[in-house]
């Protein structure tokens, strides 16, 4: 269980490290975990986003779930450049929204636990 903690902090790190890069200045994190599942949910205030920015971070967000991937983790994680360890924390989560206001982003995740991990 331990790990699975580790996991959803780093996917909150990564998100929160994303909307700092873009300029973010203020930001709202909840964390809900309920049956098997994690629920991350950003709120950070971005000057200058665009619509085709938030689009394309849903789009990123939206890869297919990489389980093997999650074992080497931790070891490719971290070395990379912000958009890199994005990357990385969609392939770790099963499904992503993304929503702008004016120049707030919400930012939804969910990462269903599996019954063999730890």
């Amino acid at each position: 269980m331990k790990l699975e903690y580790e996991k959803n902090i780093r996917i909150m790190n990564d998100l929160m490290g994303y909307c700092h890069f873009l300029g973010a200045y203020h930001m709202q994190v909840e964390f809900s975990l309920e049956n098997d599942q994690s629920t991350i949910t950003l709120k950070a205030d971005v000057p200058n986003i665009t619509e085709k920015q938030a689009k394309e971070m849903e789009e990123l967000l939206n890869i297919p779930r990489q389980r093997e991937v999650e074992q080497n983790y931790w070891n490719i994680s971290g070395e990379e450049e912000i958009s890199a360890e994005m990357n990385l924390a969609a392939m770790m989560i099963d499904n992503a929204k993304v929503q702008l206001k004016g120049q707030r982003i919400c930012i939804w995740v969910q990462r269903l636990r599996y019954s063999n991990e730890e």
